[in-house]
């Protein structure tokens, strides 16, 4: 099995190519993908105020607010 691994590697390194081992090349770059089966989801609204927040900017009590704010927008 190694021997052959090395002979099939070696074909590969060389750019031999059969349609045997079609399926140990890589995909073409040019090559359509496949994102849009598993679209990602819209981010949650707090993730949007998260985003929007700049810590360094708040004073611990809005901080504390920041943070109920960001709780009432989890879901539950």
């Amino acid at each position: 099995m190694v021997a052959q691994a090395r002979r099939t590697l070696t074909r590969l390194e060389k750019g031999v190519e059969s349609t045997a081992h079609a399926d140990l090349r890589p995909p073409a770059l040019d090559a359509p993908q496949q994102f849009g089966l598993f679209p990602l989801p819209a981010p949650a609204p707090a993730m949007d105020a998260l985003a929007d927040i700049d810590p360094d900017e708040l004073t611990p009590k809005q901080a504390l607010e920041a943070l109920y704010r960001l709780k009432a927008l989890l879901p539950r």
